[in-house]
C-alpha cells in the first residue's frame, strides 16, 4: 500500500514521566518510519515543544481533582489504602466510569475522537495506533474503526485490561466480555511480554510481543567509581503489590553480622511513593542510609540506574500470571548494573531464566527461603565494589542488544501493514 499515514493515540507521551511515555515515544518513532506521514494526539503538557504533527488536548479527569491537593497528581500509598479510596479507585477503573473520570476523562475522549476523525478525513489516514492505559485511547480507536472501516487498528497493551492480580474493577468477568467485543476489532494487539500475550488471546487472535527495545547506536555505560554502594529503586510500590522487604531484611542481617559496613551503603529511592518507602526502611533500622529523591526526570532516573551497584526490580507472579517483564526491566538492562529482582508470591521462572542467560542479575521470590540468596548476592556485589570502588556492568551487552532490538516492532508488524 502506498501513501500510508498513521495516527497515534497516546495519552502518555513525553515530557510526561514514566515508562509508559518512553514506550509510546519509542514505538511511535520506530513505527512512524514505515509511514509517509504520522500524526499524534496526546494529553496537553505546558512544557512540550510544539510540532506540526502533534495535537494536544487538555484533560479533565480524577488527576485534575487530585492535583488540587497534590502537585504530582498522584495519590499517596497511605491514601490508597483507605477503604473509601479503594472503592473510588475500583469505580474509576470500571467501565464506563473509566471513560468519564479515568485518565483523560470524558472531555479528552470526545475531543480526541473529534480531532482524530478530522485527521482521518483531511489527511487520508490509513492506520491508527492506540496504547493502553488509558482505556480512552483504545475506545477512541474502536469508534474510529467503526466510523472508518478501512482503518487498520493496532492496539498496544502495556497492561492487561482485566488484571488477575490487582482486582482493579468491579465485575471483572463482565469486563472481559465487553473488552473482548471492542478489541477484536483491532487488526493486531501488541504487548510487552509473553506472560501478557497468553492472557490477551482472550481479546484478539493476533498477538505480537514487542518489548521496549535498545537502539542500535546505544552505547552501554562503563563501570564508574562511586563513593558509596548504591542500591537503587526507581518506580512505584503499587499499594501492596510490590514487596521490597526481603532486600531490607537481608541488608539488615548482613549489617548485624558485620559482613557489610552500613556507613558505605546507600538505599536510593525515586518515585511517587517516598513516604511509604521511608516507613518500610525505618522498620528495619535503615532510614539513616536511605535517600529519597521523590519524583525526578527521566534523565536523572537514568543516571541513578547507571551509577547503581544494584538496581532493584520489583514485580509479582502467581499461577494465574507469569512472564510479565515491565518497561523498567529494559531500563535496567540498558543501565548495565546488576539487577536484583524480587517477585511477590513466587519466583517467576521466565524472569529467572532471562537474568541468568544474560548474566544480568538474579530473580528470587519474596518468601523467606530466598533470603539466603539475596544476602549472598548483595555480599558478592559489595565485596566487588570495595575492591575497586567501581560498580559492575554486564559482560553480555552485545547479546542484550541483539535480543532486544529497537526496530523489532517493524519486523513484528510488517505483514499487518
Amino acid at each position: 500500500m502506498f501513501n500510508r499515514k498513521v495516527l497515534f493515540l497516546l495519552y502518555n507521551y513525553p515530557p510526561e514521566l514514566g515508562t509508559a511515555p518512553k514506550r509510546n515515544f519509542q514505538l511511535s518513532e520506530s513505527l512512524g518510519e514505515a509511514f509517509d506521514q504520522k500524526f499524534i494526539i496526546t494529553c496537553y503538557k505546558s512544557n512540550r515543544k510544539q510540532t506540526s504533527y502533534l495535537k494536544e488536548i487538555k484533560p479533565f479527569d480524577y488527576r485534575s481533582i487530585v492535583r488540587k491537593y497534590s502537585n504530582s497528581g498522584y495519590l499517596s500509598e497511605r491514601l490508597k489504602k483507605n477503604v473509601l479510596s479503594r472503592v473510588l479507585i475500583k469505580l474509576i477503573n470500571t467501565f464506563p466510569i473509566n471513560l468519564i473520570f479515568g485518565e483523560g476523562g470524558g472531555i479528552y475522549l470526545i475531543e480526541s475522537f473529534y480531532f482524530a476523525s478530522k485527521f482521518v478525513k483531511q489527511h487520508k489516514i490509513t492506520h491508527v495506533y492506540s496504547s493502553y492505559r488509558p482505556v480512552s485511547d483504545h475506545f477512541v480507536a474502536y469508534m474510529l474503526k467503526r466510523r472508518f472501516p478501512h482503518l487498520c487498528w493496532i492496539a498496544d497493551f502495556r497492561d492487561l485490561p482485566v488484571e488477575p492480580h490487582y482486582q482493579q474493577q468491579y465485575l471483572p468477568n463482565l469486563h472481559k466480555n465487553i473488552y473482548s467485543y471492542f478489541f477484536k476489532k483491532a487488526k493486531v494487539a501488541l504487548t510487552v511480554s509473553s506472560g501478557l500475550a497468553n492472557e490477551l488471546n482472550l481479546y484478539n487472535d493476533n498477538i505480537e510481543v514487542v518489548m521496549n527495545g535498545i537502539e542500535d547506536e546505544y552505547l552501554f555505560p562503563k563501570s564508574v567509581k562511586v563513593s558509596s554502594f548504591n542500591i537503587v529503586y526507581t518506580g512505584s510500590l503499587f499499594l501492596e503489590e510490590r514487596n521490597p522487604n526481603p532486600l531490607f531484611i537481608a541488608l539488615n542481617n548482613l549489617i548485624k553480622k558485620g559482613l557489610v559496613d552500613s556507613n558505605l551503603i546507600k538505599i536510593v529511592y525515586a518515585g511517587k511513593d517516598g513516604q511509604s518507602w521511608n516507613q518500610l526502611t525505618s522498620q528495619w533500622q535503615l532510614n539513616e542510609i536511605t535517600i529519597n529523591k521523590d519524583l525526578i526526570s527521566s534523565e536523572e532516573s537514568r543516571i541513578l540506574q547507571q551509577e547503581a551497584c544494584i538496581n532493584l526490580l520489583l514485580t509479582m507472579a502467581s499461577e494465574k500470571l507469569q512472564g510479565v517483564l515491565t518497561g523498567k526491566y529494559i531500563e535496567y538492562l540498558k543501565a548495565g548494573s546488576p539487577i536484583l529482582a524480587i517477585v511477590k508470591n513466587q519466583n517467576d521462572k521466565f524472569l529467572e531464566n532471562e537474568l541468568q542467560e544474560l548474566k544480568a542479575g538474579i530473580s528470587v521470590s519474596d518468601q523467606d527461603e530466598s533470603l539466603f540468596n539475596i544476602e549472598n548476592f548483595i555480599l558478592e556485589k559489595f565485596q566487588n565494589w570495595t575492591s575497586s570502588n567501581k560498580n559492575e556492568k554486564s559482560s553480555l551487552q552485545n547479546v542484550i542488544k541483539i535480543k532486544y532490538p529497537a526496530d523489532q516492532i517493524l519486523k513484528s508488524l510488517n505483514h499487518y501493514l
